[in-house]
């Protein structure tokens, strides 16, 4: 049997249809990750064009960037002598830039040279135009400058004998170039320099051992030089505590070759001048606070190589040129030598100005010889001005001449010894050059008188003929070992006398290399602990010597070991140094 069902609901309406087709269309999901996907596609490509616009114009600003930079850097130097802001436009124009510079601003006074500039371009945009963003802007600004405090300058330079020839050529050349750097940069208002070159001593100006006349008691005229002990190293002052008249305060070095063999009988060898342990020449003498480029270039020109090396005392009269308490002495130097006054020296410390010490040497300390300090003041030679003789009076009880009388009645005459003469040996009484006194005598002869006429030589003191030397004179006319050869070993030809009188005496108060390393250590550690900077080159050293001039730098940065025919970029470096052109902005 068939079973018959039969619909019957009632057609729906049009308002019901619109409405079931509108919530089917609600609930329908299909094709909405297509929507979203595109929405993301959109953003996707609207970022990456972002990126890409901020990459260009960031390419834009670093080109724009660099190329002021390079352009302040070669307008603030002081060595650049055109004008600054023609410089910047220059360097702008040749980048194909100059539609993009806002502004140069150039400031430039004693001591100071500085230039900003500032630009910008507007790079138009790829992607960002869709957003109302036509422009991207990329500006740019750059600022250079270069500045100098007041520099205190101290070049210590060694000019002891193994600086000879060429050695001393290239430190001139290159001295002197870092003084025409320093000057170039620097107001010469703002700058002093001292130039210390060191042997076996440093030589002052006569001038200034005057100056210092309550605290040094001078000795002779010949040279002018100090002697040092342990604790002067100590101090950066080369004045004691208090300025009261002491004798024993500030010793003068004695005046004396221990070097050569040179005197009247014997030139110098090879033309070799007498090389005192304090240079007397002029040129030879410390340069004090000057500013004057040709007066320092010439006075460095005229340096000589001489002696042994005493890094130390270099070190010490380099603390006494930066030395505030020392400044009024320093300044009536260089007014007496014919300078202009100077600004006073700045106080250890002072923050507008740079102390610098400039140390430079080819070796390391040696002996630094002296006389002791018992050695008399006068000597046993004597000196017959009128013939330019000399004489020495026995100082003991030998029987020279073996007459049986005692030396202390004996003079020993150098120059009959010298010429072979036999009667060099002279009793106190026997003055060669006595005037003779004659009278007539006569007696009988074979029945005739006859006359004759007798002279002879009247018995004359010898002492009063002559003028007696002190050691600082008779060293001023002869070597150590000249005054021992000819003065005594002759006497006798005994030995003895040479070893008394060069060997021995040259070695009694030598200050040895061990002593000198320790004072310059301390002396170096002292100059940094008032904030002076200390650079020091080793020119052409040997490893062993490495290590004080290390220990003496500020830094290891402050210290050069340098090869011949380099001296030149070590006086460089170190000038540019101190007048350091720097990007500011």
């Amino acid at each position: 049997m068939t079973k018959t069902v039969r619909d019957t609901r009632q057609p729906l309406s049009l308002a019901d249809r619109a409405t079931q087709a509108r919530k089917r269309f609600h609930r329908d999901e299909r094709g909405s990750m297509i929507v979203f996907g595109l929405f993301v596609f959109v953003l996707l490509i609207l970022a990456g064009g972002m990126a890409v616009d901020l990459m260009r114009t960031e390419t834009a600003r670093t080109r724009l960037q660099s190329t002021l930079d390079r352009a302040v850097l070669a307008a603030a130097g002081f060595e650049q002598d055109q004008d600054p802001e023609t410089v910047v436009r220059d360097y702008v124009a040749k980048a194909g830039l100059s539609d993009f510079l806002i502004d140069v601003d150039v400031t430039d006074t004693a001591g100071l040279r500085s230039v900003r500039v500032d630009a910008n371009v507007n790079v138009a945009s790829f992607f960002m135009d869709f957003i109302g963003i036509r422009y991207l802007p990329a500006p740019a600004s750059s600022a250079a400058g270069e500045s100098t405090a007041n520099l205190e300058i101290a070049l210590v330079l060694d000019v002891s004998q193994s600086m000879d020839g060429s050695k001393l050529e290239e430190l001139k050349d290159a001295a002197q170039e870092f003084v025409d750097t320093i000057l170039l940069t620097t107001d010469p208002d703002r700058v002093k320099i001292s130039v210390i070159p060191y042997a076996t001593q440093v030589s002052v100006p006569p001038t200034l051992l005057d100056l210092l006349i309550d605290v040094f008691n001078r000795e002779h005229s010949y040279s002018s030089c100090i002697d040092f002990d342990d604790e002067d190293f100590l101090t950066p002052s080369i004045l004691p505590p208090t300025l009261v008249l002491s004798a024993d305060q500030l010793k003068q070095s004695d005046h004396f070759d221990p070097f050569y063999n040179w005197g009247p009988e014997v030139a110098p060898a090879n033309g070799q001048p007498p090389v005192h342990t304090c240079n007397p020449n002029e040129s030879q003498q410390l340069l004090p606070m000057a500013h004057d480029g040709e007066a320092l270039n010439d006075y460095i020109e005229g340096l000589i190589s001489d002696g042994n090396t005493s890094i130390d005392i270099g070190m010490k009269w380099a603390a006494a040129t930066l030395d505030p308490a020392m400044g009024n002495f320093w300044n009536l130097t260089v007014t007496s030598l014919g300078s202009f006054l100077f600004n006073p020296i700045a106080p250890w410390g002072d923050s507008s100005t740079d102390k610098v010490i400039v140390l430079m040497t080819d070796g390391h300390n040696s002996d630094e010889f002296r006389l002791p300090d018992d050695f008399p003041r006068w000597s046993e030679v004597y000196y017959d001005d009128l013939r330019g003789e000399y004489w020495v009076k026995a100082k003991d009880d030998r029987d020279a001449d073996g007459d049986g009388r005692r030396s202390s009645d004996n003079w020993f005459w150098v120059d009959a010894r010298v010429n072979r003469q036999s009667n060099f040996w002279r009793k106190n009484d026997e003055w060669p050059y006595a005037p003779e006194v004659c009278h007539e005598e006569g007696y009988w002869y074979l029945w005739r008188w006859v006359t004759r006429t007798v002279c002879e030589i009247t018995p004359t003191n010898i002492e009063p003929n002559l003028r007696r030397l002190s050691y600082d004179e008779l060293f001023d006319r002869v070597s150590l070992y000249y005054n021992a050869y000819y003065h005594h070993y002759l006497q006798n030809y005994d030995n003895r006398e040479l070893n008394t009188w060069f060997y021995d005496l040259r070695e009694r108060a030598d200050i040895e290399p061990g002593t000198k390393n320790a004072r310059l250590h301390n002396m170096c550690n002292t100059l940094k602990a008032n904030d002076v900077q200390i650079y020091a080159i080793g020119f052409d050293v040997e490893d062993e010597d490495v290590p004080y001039m290390a220990d003496c730098a500020s830094s290891s940065s402050h210290f050069m070991r340098v090869a011949p025919n380099n001296l030149n970029d070590a006086f460089g470096s170190i000038a540019r140094q101190l007048t350091v052109l720097r990007l500011t902005q």
